[in-house]
């Protein structure tokens, strides 16, 4: 008896923080991203260095996940396949959005810092291992053109300045 009777005391504390618990709704920074939730898809011109120019099936789809925006995609760029899982939230100590995306093809995750600028959020990675020994650096820019159509431009950064790798518009799929 006296054993249950401390365990409920114990418990009480744990019971009264669990009814007010922290809000685990997702920061209203991220509320302009909900026009992009669903799948989304297009073919996009690639010009990797080194590589002939190529077109690319892209298919994302994003949605909430908790506190963060969680975007899975995949590329196919002539029978080679890279699926990606990011997720992406609100840092409010910085005032920047922030990412952490998992790919098959490389052994680290990038992390990447976005900012919104009117109708496109630019998205810059700290340099990172890309699965090709050195470290990359690229930059992202999503521009919505209206409730069904972004344009999207993917940049690595070669010397001082971005060189675009990929282009084009997606369309929401649903």
């Amino acid at each position: 008896m006296r054993n249950l009777m401390l365990s409920s005391l114990l418990l009480l504390p744990i019971v009264a923080v669990a009814q007010d618990g922290p809000n685990m709704s997702p920061p209203k920074e991220l509320d302009i991203f909900k026009p992009m939730i669903g799948t989304w898809g297009g073919k996009l011109d690639a010009t990797f260095p080194g590589m002939p120019e190529s077109s690319v099936d892209m298919k994302m789809t994003l949605s909430w996940e908790g506190q963060f925006l969680k975007n899975v995609a995949s590329f196919d760029m002539g029978g080679m396949k890279m699926a990606e899982t990011m997720y992406f939230g609100w840092n409010a100590e910085k005032s920047k959005y922030q990412s952490w995306a998992f790919t098959n093809w490389a052994p680290t995750p990038r992390i990447e810092w976005g900012v919104v600028e009117g109708n496109k959020s630019v998205w810059t990675c700290e340099p990172w291992d890309g699965g090709a020994g050195e470290k990359t650096v690229s930059r992202t820019t999503i521009t919505v053109k209206n409730d069904k159509n972004v344009h999207f431009l993917l940049e690595f950064k070669m010397g001082d300045k971005f060189t675009q790798v990929m282009v084009g518009d997606i369309t929401k799929l649903k």
